[in-house]
């Protein structure tokens, strides 16, 4: 919940409004939910995607423009910077009505799409890798790092898409092309 009215009632006394849970967690701690309907949201996700970043980037970025404090917990390193980094996209005030409209809404989540795919990527080498989705104009963007002696990361990607893993130096590692006929899980 967005709790509009006390935002307001703070903002008029001069007092900051932190966020509590801003990212979603609540929904599966405490009421009961099996997957986070903040971070899957259909309108969150969309906005996403427009803009290359992730869903908790979009809260964070909309939250601060409605000058709430947010204090994003996380001990992943790349999520820190994600988070960090929530800033360098600019929402329209089509956007922002579409989030402010979310208010106490949780969405039944969208059927699945077929060509989507749940992927694991794993690392059993001596030094981290970096992971990059290339996108069709054969540009890499990165989706993370996992760490050496078997880290793992966890992604769901659509058949067709295809990424590159590269060492510290980065020098290609490997590659993989994800193809729904081998399956929902990769």
């Amino acid at each position: 919940h967005q709790y509009k009215g006390i935002r307001q009632s703070c903002k008029e006394e001069g007092i900051l409004f932190q966020a509590y849970s801003s990212l979603g967690s609540q929904w599966v701690h405490h009421r009961g939910h099996s997957t986070n309907p903040v971070l899957t949201n259909p309108t969150l996700e969309g906005i996403a995607n427009k803009y290359g970043v992730s869903v908790a980037q979009v809260i964070i970025n909309w939250a601060t423009r409605h000058s709430v404090s947010v204090l994003p917990a996380s001990t992943n390193a790349q999520r820190q910077k994600d988070n960090l980094n929530s800033f360098g996209f600019q929402f329209s005030d089509e956007e922002m009505l579409a989030i402010d409209d979310l208010d106490g809404k949780v969405p039944k989540p969208a059927e699945k799409n077929p060509n989507e795919v749940s992927v694991v990527f794993a690392n059993h080498g001596d030094g981290p890798i970096n992971s990059f989705w290339v996108s069709d104009s054969n540009e890499d963007i990165h989706v993370g790092s996992i760490n050496a002696g078997g880290g793992e990361l966890l992604l769901t990607s659509f058949h067709g898409h295809r990424f590159v893993f590269r060492d510290k130096d980065g020098s290609i590692k490997g590659e993989h092309v994800v193809h729904r006929g081998n399956g929902q899980e990769q």
